[in-house]
């Protein structure tokens, strides 16, 4: 199943106003660059196809994978896929700490601690040869310090983001040049932000 994000990326480094598919859920890429389709809107950025990976046929599998690095950055991924001819699961687990969550300019953080989790399953079913039905799902959050800067060494700003997607796909084969294919989804975004306390 595609996923057509624009002007934005699928693993958003920057994760002040949104949470981001786990990389670990992604199969295949395509970015469009410069002046996109006329189908994409009036945009000018960019634009990426993505798709998902599938358990579809898959026998039980898994990974785990963890990580350290500097800065304080601690990293956990895990995935588990399973299937048969006409079904498959896959599901993506990812969290991530560090203490440059941002990655502000200064050489050393000031207050840039922060935390990221997301959870992302995608369920195929397929009762024939013609026929396949596919569900996306996703759930993530993002915490984290709002940086300091050497002149404001003193504030508390944070700020949390909780998001989740579900995006149902269907697809007929009518022959052996024609695809009908619809998609849905819907995503929510909820951004809270806590100011520094009165001094």
């Amino acid at each position: 199943q595609h996923i057509t994000i624009i002007n934005n990326t699928i693993h958003n480094r920057k994760k002040s106003f949104s949470t981001s598919v786990p990389s670990a859920g992604i199969q295949s890429m395509e970015v469009i660059s410069g002046s996109p389709a006329a189908e994409y809107g009036d945009k000018t950025s960019r634009v990426i196809n993505a798709t998902t990976r599938s358990g579809l046929g898959q026998k039980l599998t898994g990974d785990f994978l963890a990580k350290y690095g500097s800065f304080g950055t601690l990293g956990e991924e895990a995935t588990l896929a399973a299937g048969a001819s006409r079904w498959g699961n896959f599901t993506a687990v990812n969290t991530e700490r560090s203490g440059r969550f941002l990655d502000t300019p200064e050489f050393w953080p000031m207050h840039d601690a922060g935390n990221t989790a997301a959870v992302f399953d995608r369920a195929d079913y397929q009762p024939s040869g013609r026929d396949a039905f596919h569900l996306n799902l996703m759930a993530s959050r993002n915490w984290f310090q709002v940086p300091n800067t050497y002149d404001q060494p003193n504030q508390d700003q944070r700020q949390q983001v909780v998001s989740f997607n579900i995006a149902p796909g269907y697809q007929h084969t009518l022959d052996s040049r024609t695809l009908f294919s619809i998609h849905a989804f819907t995503r929510r975004d909820q951004v809270d932000y806590y100011p520094s306390r009165d001094m």
